[in-house]
């Protein structure tokens, strides 16, 4: 299983609320629970990671994926 997190450190929002899915990204549910157990800063700093790159790595993808299923239903 893959679990979707949005990051709260880059894009703060209200109480509840979550980032935009641009901000996501795919951990595995024993990194999910344990990021929400010591703290999203505290998670990634301890792997030497910065989880917007790939976010938005994966996001443009996503965008560029869209776009040419898009192209080829309307053979634009």
């Amino acid at each position: 299983d893959i679990c979707a997190h949005h990051l709260t450190h880059i894009q703060p929002m209200g109480m509840g609320m979550k980032s935009s899915d641009e901000w996501t990204v795919p951990l595995c549910p024993i990194c999910h629970t344990t990021l929400h157990h010591y703290g999203e800063r505290s998670f990634w700093n301890k792997r030497n990671l910065e989880p917007g790159i790939y976010a938005q790595i994966l996001y443009k993808k996503t965008l560029d994926f869209k776009y040419l299923i898009i192209k080829n239903i309307f053979l634009i």
